[in-house]
């Protein structure tokens, strides 16, 4: 994570998407570099294990929108 840049456009759109959550920087790198890369159907997988409390953390609503993001 230490060459972490703002150079892919993707990474970006996605980035300006999570922004209305107010989410921390370090949140946002996190969910961003391990989930970036990640296949849609596991992290749908991930999401539909979550409680429904981690459903409504940050953590959750962010996984949430990158599996939208990445549907889309």
């Amino acid at each position: 994570m230490d060459n972490w840049n703002y150079n892919n456009e993707t990474k970006t759109s996605l980035a300006k998407k999570l922004s209305h959550l107010r989410i921390s920087r370090n949140l946002m790198i996190q969910c961003l570099e391990v989930y970036y890369f990640l296949e849609t159907d596991k992290l749908q997988a991930i999401y539909d294990n979550l409680t429904a409390n981690q459903k409504k953390a940050l953590q959750g609503r962010a996984l949430k929108e990158i599996i939208d993001f990445k549907k889309d």
